[in-house]
């Protein structure tokens, strides 16, 4: 059985559309596209998962942040130049959301 729910959650006058079925979320109505499959192509992140140093190669310029499993902004990098660039972490073993925000968009990536 396949519950759905429409609701504003974010307050933006659009309808946010929830549905459950092994819990999946859309909001306003957007789904992946081909757009962020590129992206996602457009930002390497290794080794995953991270030890103490992380490679992010990019062909964006951007700010790079890393959450907590709880939300907690843990790291915080701004200007990220286009290329290969390493990064010193001391950061427990866990599961983080590293965002990275362009121009264009945000790319997401669990690590």
């Amino acid at each position: 059985m396949i519950l759905g729910v429409l609701a504003d959650l974010n307050n933006d006058r659009l309808i946010d559309v929830i549905w459950a079925h092994e819990l999946s979320i859309n909001l306003n109505n957007k789904t992946l596209s081909i757009d962020d499959e590129i992206y996602n192509r457009e930002l390497k992140v290794f080794p995953n998962p991270i030890s103490n140093v992380i490679n992010i190669e990019t062909k964006f310029k951007g700010d790079l942040f890393i959450h907590s499993g709880i939300g907690q902004l843990v790291y915080k990098k701004l200007n990220i130049p286009i290329g290969t660039n390493k990064f010193k972490l001391n950061l427990p073993s866990q599961v983080y959301l590293l965002s990275f925000k362009t121009k264009t968009g945000i790319i997401n990536k669990k690590i």
